[in-house]
């Protein structure tokens, strides 16, 4: 074994004794992601806005999400999540429909124990989601906004580069109920975290 491996080995080692001295000494964080959203949109929600029948099918899109959390310990932790998604869109030469989301959701993080800097988890949460769809087709236009409840899950990773601040990967699929079910999206996300 040459000295690089163990200058690696070692390193990691000592990420992870300080990742967890860390958390039980500071136990909340603050991140920030960006994120491609993949609609799964009902589009027949979105034709019933039409008086003559329509073929709609909606682009994906992009979003930024925000965060705040709590680690309880090694294994759970909990957050806040704000997230914001442009316009959902299909433009046609005669009409236009755009659908955008926010959603404001609760969610409880489980993580997977590995003695290394990365992490994997499960995810949880119940959130407040709100779309706002605009359509116009010559002349007539309408904007209609809804609420209701979302639910989201979703699995990631955080990658600790240092005791306070890691990079992580995700993967969430959230669906709205009630006035909002038509809402449906799975988010592929890409963001940092700094604890404190």
């Amino acid at each position: 074994m040459n000295w690089k491996c163990i200058i690696i080995i070692c390193y990691l080692l000592l990420i992870n004794y300080a990742n967890h001295t860390f958390a039980e000494q500071n136990p909340f964080y603050l991140g920030f992601s960006i994120f491609h959203s993949m609609e799964k949109l009902d589009e027949k929600n979105s034709q019933e806005k039409f008086t003559n029948p329509v073929d709609i099918s909606f682009d994906d899109s992009n979003g930024f999400q925000l965060r705040a959390g709590v680690i309880f310990n090694e294994l759970l932790s909990a957050e806040a999540r704000l997230e914001s998604i442009s316009s959902y869109e299909d433009v046609r030469q005669d009409r236009y429909s755009k659908v955008d989301a926010i959603n404001f959701g609760l969610n409880c993080k489980a993580k997977y124990y590995m003695p290394l800097p990365v992490q994997p988890y499960g995810l949880l949460g119940l959130g407040l989601l709100n779309s706002r769809e605009d359509t116009n087709l010559y002349f007539d236009s309408s904007s209609l906004t809804d609420w209701g409840m979302s639910v989201k899950m979703g699995i990631g990773m955080d990658i600790f580069i240092t005791p306070t601040f890691s990079t992580g990967l995700e993967t969430t699929y959230t669906m709205g109920t009630g006035n909002v079910d038509h809402i449906k999206y799975i988010n592929l996300s890409f963001g940092f975290d700094y604890r404190f």
